[in-house]
C-alpha cells in the first residue's frame, strides 16, 4: 500500500494522466495545489475557455467560506484519475461511453487525445459550485441575478434544466430523470424546516449553472467568430479551442445531468424507511437494488464513488483538529488490485478506520459494488 500523498504525487508528475491542455501551467506538487486549490481550478477552467467572471467569483466565495470544499474537489479529481488509470474495467467503460459521444462531435475529423481528462475536470470542478449559493448568499450573482433573489434563482434552475431534458440518455438511469423537480421541492421543504442548510440542493444547482455558463460562453465566442462558422455553427476560437452546438449537446449537457444527480439520494427499501419519500412522491428513488452501475453509467458511477469515499472530506468532517490536508494524505494508505479499493488510515488517524468503514457500509445498497471492509468493483 502507498500513501494517498504518494499516489497524488505520481499522477501529477505524469502530465498526460491529468492534463488535457498542453498549455496548462506546471503543477507537480500536491502540497502547492492544496494550499491554493482556487488557483489550480481557475487555471484549468481558464485555459479551457470554460469560465466567466461570475463563475470565478463563485469559486472565490467557496474558497473564503469553506476552502476545504475546494480541497475535496482536488482530491476527488485526482482520485478519479488514479482509479481510471489503474482499473482497466473503469477505463474501458468510460472510454466506450465517451467515444460514442465524441464520434458525434468530431465531424471535422479533428485529431483528439483521450477525452476522459476533459470530461473529468469539468465534472469535478463544477460538481460542488452550488455551495457558494447555499451559505449566506449575498454580494454575488448567479445566472446573472443577485443571489439574494431566491425566487428568480430557482426559476433559472428549473428553466436551464428543462431546456436539456432530452439529453440525459445513458448518463443517469432514465427511471429517475424526471425526479429532480420533486427532489428540488423536497429539499427546499427540508431547508424551511431547518433540516438542511441548502436552499437548493447543491448538485441540482451546480448542474443547472454549468449548462447556463457553457451557453453563455459559447454564445459570446460565437458572436466574435461569425466569419469562421462551419456548416454546424462550429468554430475554432483564438485559443485553438473548437466549439459547436453539437459539442454542447453531446458533451456538456450530459455532464450537467451527471452533476445534477450526484447528490440526489436513493433509499433502498430493503434497509431503510421509505415513508417520507412515498409521501413526497419520490418513488423513483426507492430501490430494491443499486441503479448506479459502472457498465451502464460509468461517469456517474465514478463521481458517486470518489465523492463518497474521499478520505479528505471524511477526515475534515470528522476531525476539527486536522488543519492540514498534507496530514490526511500522508496518513491515508491506498491499495488498488484485483478490482479492489482498500483505504486505511494510519498513525494519528488510525482511530477513524472503524468509523470510515461503518459510514460507507451501506453504499452497496445504491452503488453497484461489493463491500467487505474493502470496496470491490463488480
Amino acid at each position: 500500500m502507498k500513501t494517498l500523498y504518494d499516489y497524488f504525487q505520481v499522477i501529477l508528475k505524469d502530465k498526460k494522466k491529468w492534463q488535457y491542455y498542453d498549455d496548462m501551467k506546471i503543477y507537480d506538487n500536491i502540497e502547492t495545489i492544496m494550499k491554493n486549490p482556487e488557483k489550480f481550478i481557475k487555471d484549468y477552467l481558464e485555459i479551457g475557455g470554460k469560465t466567466t467572471d461570475e463563475l470565478e467569483i463563485l469559486i472565490e466565495v467557496i474558497n473564503k467560506k469553506n476552502p476545504e470544499r475546494l480541497q475535496h474537489t482536488i482530491s476527488i479529481f485526482l482520485l478519479g484519475l488514479i482509479l481510471y488509470n489503474n482499473f482497466t474495467k473503469i477505463e474501458k467503460e468510460i472510454d466506450k461511453f465517451i467515444d460514442e459521444r465524441s464520434k458525434e462531435v468530431n465531424t471535422r475529423k479533428i485529431i483528439v487525445k483521450k477525452h476522459f481528462n476533459y470530461w473529468w475536470f469539468l465534472i469535478c470542478f463544477i460538481h460542488d459550485i452550488g455551495y457558494a449559493y447555499n451559505k449566506n448568499s449575498v454580494g454575488f450573482k448567479l445566472f446573472g441575478i443577485n443571489a439574494e433573489n431566491e425566487i428568480r434563482i430557482e426559476e433559472e434552475v428549473k428553466s436551464n434544466l428543462k431546456s436539456i431534458e432530452n439529453f440525459s440518455k445513458d448518463c443517469v438511469p432514465q427511471i429517475i430523470i424526471d425526479v429532480w423537480r420533486r427532489y428540488l421541492k423536497y429539499r427546499k421543504e427540508m431547508y424551511m424546516l431547518k433540516k438542511s442548510d441548502e436552499k437548493i440542493d447543491h448538485g441540482i444547482l451546480s448542474g443547472a449553472y454549468y449548462i447556463y455558463t457553457l451557453n453563455e460562453v459559447y454564445n459570446k465566442k460565437k458572436n466574435s467568430n461569425q466569419k469562421e462558422l462551419d456548416e454546424n455553427n462550429g468554430f475554432i476560437d483564438k485559443n485553438r479551442l473548437y466549439w459547436s452546438p453539437k459539442m454542447i449537446d453531446c458533451v456538456h449537457k450530459p455532464i450537467a445531468w451527471i452533476i445534477v444527480y450526484h447528490n440526489i439520494w436513493y433509499k433502498n427499501k430493503n434497509y431503510e424507511d421509505t415513508k417520507e419519500y412515498e409521501q413526497k412522491k419520490l418513488n423513483e428513488l426507492i430501490i430494491k437494488k443499486p441503479l448506479i452501475k459502472l457498465d451502464r453509467y460509468p461517469l456517474y458511477f465514478l463521481l458517486c464513488l470518489v465523492d463518497t469515499l474521499d478520505p479528505v472530506k471524511f477526515i475534515i468532517n470528522n476531525d476539527s483538529g486536522v488543519n492540514e490536508v498534507r496530514q490526511i494524505l500522508k496518513n491515508t494508505l491506498l491499495s488498488l488490485n484485483n478490482n479492489m479499493i482498500n483505504i486505511k488510515f494510519i498513525n494519528e488517524l488510525k482511530k477513524y478506520n472503524k468509523c470510515y468503514i461503518e459510514k460507507n457500509s451501506t453504499i452497496d445498497s445504491w452503488l453497484d459494488i461489493i463491500i467487505d471492509n474493502k470496496f470491490h468493483l463488480k
